[in-house]
């Protein structure tokens, strides 16, 4: 695969732009509107996977974008968040090209709607090193939802390991949704 082709601009307008919820301002501007309604508090995360080191780099594109998303939303899970928006970054060798990127894109539209989730924007750069993709994973809590966080700070009284245990049934969650056919395309998602 070869570089060049659309650029960096014309990646975000053709890939990218149509993933974008009403906050991410068509990804046209630097920065993103984020409302959050009455009551409610944000839950943010974020993970970053690199090429030959949390995926192969001939790993299928549309599966490395839901990996990407999903390690995140296990986070949320864990918290007891609604998932809501999300902000990508990309640092990509040239020898990444438009179709790799469009696949790619296609994976974050495909698990965009079965979560229901929005891009509101990012950054993109290029890299002599391997491809390394960041997502932040922004999700929403009811303020003061005792019983949300309550399993974070269980029996044991070492909230991580009580947050790697709830992270690890969100995953066994999402796991058994993939054997049933609710969701499809899951493969381990553990970063």
């Amino acid at each position: 695969m070869k570089g060049g082709g659309l650029g960096e601009f014309g990646r975000i307008r053709r890939f990218f732009a149509p993933l974008a919820g009403p906050g991410g301002l068509a990804l046209r501007d630097d920065a993103a509107l984020i409302p959050c309604k009455a009551g409610q508090q944000f839950v943010v995360t974020v993970d970053a996977i690199v090429a030959g080191v949390h995926y192969l780099p001939d790993d299928p594109p549309d599966l490395v974008a839901r990996k990407l998303l999903r390690v995140n939303l296990s986070d949320l899970a864990a918290m007891g968040a609604r998932p809501r928006h999300y902000l990508l970054t990309t640092a990509l060798p040239a020898a990444i090209g438009d179709d790799w990127v469009e696949k790619f894109a296609g994976g974050l539209a495909e698990d965009q709607r079965l979560y229901g989730i929005d891009l509101l924007g990012g950054d993109s750069v290029a890299t002599d090193g391997p491809a390394v993709l960041s997502l932040t994973a922004i999700g929403e809590v009811a303020m003061g939802d005792e019983s949300a966080l309550a399993p974070l700070i269980g029996a044991s009284g070492d909230p991580n390991e009580e947050v790697r245990s709830a992270a690890e049934e969100a995953l066994a969650n999402l796991r058994g949704a993939a054997e049933s056919g609710t969701v499809r395309g899951v493969r381990d998602v553990r970063g």
